[in-house]
């Protein structure tokens, strides 16, 4: 077997494990991502998301508020309906006027919130012969750093994972733990099981 179909063998396993195992979402094999300094698209070996089961239920309520708005400013054709015209007269009428704007309010302070129910995942994998050694880590960091921005705190949540079949050398592994970087070797007494380093 090739070293092409080698890498893309692990990909696939691993891709099918982390769905199963890590409720990781949307996957996707070799997904080519655009970066801001690179003229080229670069290829995550996976690329995916992981959601809190409060992603869903902030994004309904930031929904439900904005929805809402059109409710309260008072369109003549929606005070028609009952339920409309009865949230109308439930409100104060000095606050009224300002009801629109604390929901559109409320409404971005929820789409800030949900940012951090909603993580991207970044996962390299790599089927080699020797150890993972520092620069396979630092060339995958490069990659993040440029796709996501210099502080991928700021930009997107980002989950970043580095997978082998080998071991990792010690300064590769210093760099991932000084970088948030999980790393999983493939079990070895296991076709399709990995472990968390």
């Amino acid at each position: 077997m090739s070293n092409y179909n080698k890498g893309l063998e692990l990909e696939t396993k691993f891709m099918n494990w982390a769905e199963k195992n890590l409720g990781y979402e949307d996957l996707k094999l070799r997904h080519l991502v655009n970066g801001q300094a690179a003229v080229r698209p670069y290829e995550i070996d996976i690329h995916g998301l992981q959601r809190r089961p409060a992603y869903k239920a902030l994004g309904f309520i930031a929904s439900a508020l904005f929805i809402l708005v059109f409710f309260i400013i008072g369109d003549e054709e929606l005070m028609t309906y009952k339920l409309f015209a009865y949230i109308h007269e439930l409100l104060p009428k000095g606050l009224i006027e300002y009801i629109p704007h604390i929901i559109i309010t409320s409404f971005i302070m929820f789409l800030i919130l949900a940012r951090n129910y909603k993580t991207v995942v970044c996962i390299e994998c790599k089927n080699l012969k020797t150890k993972v050694k520092r620069e396979h880590v630092l060339k995958f960091l490069a990659v993040i750093t440029d796709i996501y921005g210099g502080s991928l705190q700021w930009s997107k949540p980002c989950l970043l994972i580095f997978v082998s079949v080998s071991e990792y050398d010690q300064d590769a592994l210093e760099l991932a733990h000084a970088n948030d970087i999980a790393y999983y070797i493939k079990n070895t007494s296991s076709d399709n099981d990995y472990s968390l380093v």
